[in-house]
């Protein structure tokens, strides 16, 4: 398997040499004037938030409502283990215990 990676490896080596800069060569294009001009708005960031991240935030929307609606139906029939009690913060003695050292200190 080393020798696959190895070979692997100089192919790729010997592609660098034979061809460095496969980029293609693009005349001056403005991206900005295009997207202004497909979008039909005269502001660049307007027309990028507008088709790209608030459909981006519409089935982030989705997702996350069918998985909620995937969790309640996997929840529906559990039962309690146990029974949880209320214990109110304000009738707690550990809570007066703290006002009281905290309005003596004051």
């Amino acid at each position: 398997m080393k020798w696959i990676y190895i070979a692997a490896g100089i192919a790729l080596f010997i592609k660098m040499l034979v061809l460095p800069n496969s980029a293609p060569v693009v005349p001056d294009f403005s991206i900005v004037e295009s997207i202004v001009k497909d979008g039909g708005m005269p502001n660049a960031v307007t027309v990028i938030i507008l088709r790209n991240r608030l459909y981006d935030t519409i089935f982030e929307v989705v997702v996350f409502t069918i998985a909620i609606m995937g969790a309640y139906f996997l929840l529906a029939n559990e039962q309690p283990s146990c029974a949880i009690s209320i214990v109110s913060p304000i009738n707690h003695p550990l809570c007066w215990r703290v006002w009281e050292q905290l309005l003596l200190r004051w």
